[in-house]
């Protein structure tokens, strides 16, 4: 197995956290982080983990140039997953993980790993219950808007080759943010795995715990580590927080 996440330079911090905890509880694992900002003859950063630019990917560089032009910095990394993801695979790495730089690692990913082993593709639901209609948000609209599935986490194998060109045909136009239009970035294109392509959705509460699922959790914390309705906590994902601002859980539901 092996991790990649997707960043600009300026999230290299957020980078190393989810490195090293990757590492930490994965430590026979494999982690590199692609950094959309890094050109060809820059100086590639000395890191604890593999470093690299999008010159990897087998990406056009007329349409990776036109990219960069059309997108912003979010819509552009999220564009660029099914690439890496592909070129982890071409690797000879078994199984790829894409996880947000945003995400720490808690606990080991194996039987994430041995879901996409099986299946071909991995993913989580943004929520693993109904939401309830008290007026607070997230509301069912927003999870909607932004897809069933959250993308700050996949994994895939060789047998996912199909959904990769799939979402690589649309990202490169379509990762962007329009909601009148059913879009937003590379999530709104994974409704269509369940029809399409043999994959797992994963139901461990441990996976993927954020704002939008914290209520439904049950987020507790033991002297041997945190577990969430009893299971160990996999991996948290730091949506919208902000460190200089510690008392606010997400800027995404927030005016703060």
């Amino acid at each position: 197995m092996k991790g990649v996440t997707i960043a600009a330079r300026n999230y290299l911090p957020y980078a190393r956290v989810l490195a090293r905890s990757f590492k930490l509880t994965n430590p026979d694992d494999h982690f590199v982080a692609l950094l959309v900002d890094l050109l060809p003859h820059d100086e590639i950063p000395a890191e604890e983990f593999e470093v690299v630019g999008p010159w990897v990917l087998a990406l056009p560089d007329d349409d990776f140039a036109r990219m960069t032009f059309m997108y912003d910095v979010t819509e552009l990394a999220t564009a660029l997953k099914p690439w890496a993801l592909s070129w982890v695979l071409t690797q000879g790495h078994g199984v790829a993980v894409y996880l947000d730089p945003d995400i720490a690692v808690y606990d080991s990913l194996l039987g994430v790993a041995e879901a996409a082993a099986e299946h071909g593709i991995a993913v989580t639901p943004h929520r693993l219950s109904p939401i309830p209609r008290d007026g607070l948000r997230p509301t069912e609209a927003d999870i909607m808007c932004s897809g069933i599935q959250n993308l700050g986490f996949i994994a895939v194998t060789e047998s996912a080759r199909p959904w990769l060109a799939f979402w690589q045909e649309r990202l490169l136009t379509d990762s962007v943010v329009d909601l009148p239009n059913q879009l937003f970035t590379d999530q709104r294109w994974t409704d269509w795995i369940p029809a399409l392509f043999d994959h797992q959705v994963l139901t461990d509460p441990g996976l993927n715990v954020a704002y939008w699922n914290l209520d439904e959790r049950g987020l507790e914390r033991f002297p041997d580590g945190y577990r969430c309705q009893g299971q160990r906590l996999r991996f948290y994902h730091f949506s919208g927080y902000r460190p200089s601002k510690p008392w606010c859980l997400s800027k995404y539901i927030s005016d703060a």
